[in-house]
């Protein structure tokens, strides 16, 4: 971050409008020469893994190596009730302070009723789909978006 301390300090003690006007300048053109030095992240060629599990893909992106980004969607063709495992990540994919919770995923079968599953990752890379209701049979489509962070 800029340090326009001493620009502030100009703006404040600025008599006459000219004076507010160079100091509130100068102050913007040092902020812009700072934001014209950070360059943006391409998070297209961010590492990425994958699970799949009954036509459900969960894929983990990993932003800056600070975070983790997961995306599921598909259409999830057979579930059992209760948990179901979908495998184990690598482990510079895996959070490193507690078990990240994704928010329940949102589905819904070819009649219109749905399902609340969870899925959840462990520190250990453990990736489960937890299903609270009855055993799915038939096509339930799925989705979910979360994050959680690789460092404190």
């Amino acid at each position: 971050m800029a340090d326009i301390s001493g620009e502030i300090a100009a703006i404040e003690n600025a008599v006459y409008g000219e004076e507010v006007r160079g100091a509130i300048k100068d102050a913007l053109i040092k902020m812009n020469q700072v934001l014209e030095v950070i360059t943006p992240v391409d998070y297209s060629t961010s590492a990425k893994t994958s699970l799949t599990i009954n036509g459900l893909t969960i894929t983990f992106q990993k932003i800056a190596d600070l975070l983790v980004q997961v995306h599921c969607s598909g259409e999830i063709t057979s579930l059992a009730a209760g948990a179901t495992s979908a495998g184990t990540i690598p482990e510079a994919y895996r959070p490193k302070f507690r078990t990240f919770y994704e928010e329940l995923i949102s589905s819904r079968n070819a009649s219109g009723t749905g399902g609340i599953i969870q899925l959840s990752v462990s520190t250990n890379g453990t990736v489960e789909l937890y299903n609270y209701g009855t055993a799915v049979s038939s096509s339930m489509w799925a989705r979910c978006s979360g994050i959680y962070p690789l460092v404190p």
